[in-house]
């Protein structure tokens, strides 16, 4: 009988776990239901997976918790190290889209107002 790991979740990648069929991410899911959004609320966020995907999504995360806090923690880890090592790498060319944008927010503003 296959499990909900072989139903839903794609483990083609060592260090990813990726939503059978789609290109989200089981993380992807995850982050906002552990900063507290509802069922309902991951279910319109992610509109193009079935609620079963996402029952399943949440059900593996509780089935195996500890391993996924664990798995959870890495990833977080090395996603706050690779935009660490982006910004030093880019930070010029970031700070200067950023300032392109808040002046394209302001003239927005401006023109709506």
């Amino acid at each position: 009988m296959p499990t909900i790991a072989e139903d839903y979740l794609d483990f083609s990648e060592p260090e990813e776990i990726k939503i059978r069929g789609h290109r989200v991410w089981l993380h992807h899911v995850l982050k906002p239901y552990l900063e507290g959004s509802t069922f309902e609320q991951l279910c319109e966020q992610f509109d193009t997976l079935s609620k079963e995907k996402i029952l399943a999504c949440l059900l593996y995360y509780h089935h195996n918790q500890p391993a996924m806090d664990q798995y959870l923690e890495g990833l977080w880890e090395t996603f706050r190290r690779q935009r660490e090592e982006s910004f030093k790498k880019h930070g010029d060319w970031l700070g200067e889209l950023r300032r392109r944008k808040a002046a394209m927010d302001a003239a927005a503003n401006k023109d709506s107002a």
